[in-house]
């Protein structure tokens, strides 16, 4: 089971403090206490560095895209971004209402044939050779009010 999770506040810069956002991430836990440990969740974010070196750095989330500073690097040229994209007929929702969680399934597990897997997949430009699979897709909204540790992604320091 899937629950919300709340985090110390910090502030964000935003034009009207009562406008209304969607954002595509959230913070989640697992209620399982098999696994409260996993250091790839939300909990405890603010520590992840001391664990997790690689993730004390410019590449995590939030993020504020600020035109001005934008580095143009031709090295992403060299190697495409390639996403494809599988349809899901069978899909998992969660509603908590403030939070949708959409879980599709890949092709090979909700067919009953042994069948090359079909899943929606995310490659190349600044991936390196790694791959990245869909696992969820987050709808989060409500009132703005959010607080330290928040993965909100800015555009010029406002919430979108």
């Amino acid at each position: 089971m899937l629950e919300s999770e709340d985090v110390p506040s910090r502030p964000v810069k935003r034009t009207n403090s009562s406008s209304w956002m969607i954002n595509i991430v959230r913070t989640v836990r697992f209620k399982h206490d098999a696994l409260k440990d996993h250091g790839y969740w939300y909990l405890k974010s603010s520590e992840w560095s001391t664990q997790f070196p690689d993730s004390n750095g410019p590449n995590q989330s939030p993020i504020n895209l600020v035109s001005k500073t934008a580095v143009y690097d031709p090295k992403f040229k060299e190697k495409l971004l390639s996403i494809s994209y599988s349809s899901s007929r069978e899909t998992d929702f969660l509603n908590n209402g403030q939070t949708v969680v959409i879980y599709p399934k890949s092709r090979n597990d909700t067919s009953v044939r042994q069948e090359q897997a079909v899943r929606s997949v995310i490659t190349g430009g600044p991936l390196d050779d790694d791959e990245y699979e869909l696992a969820e897709i987050r709808f989060h909204w409500g009132r703005v009010s959010f607080s330290y540790g928040d993965p909100i992604p800015l555009l010029f320091g406002d919430v979108f």
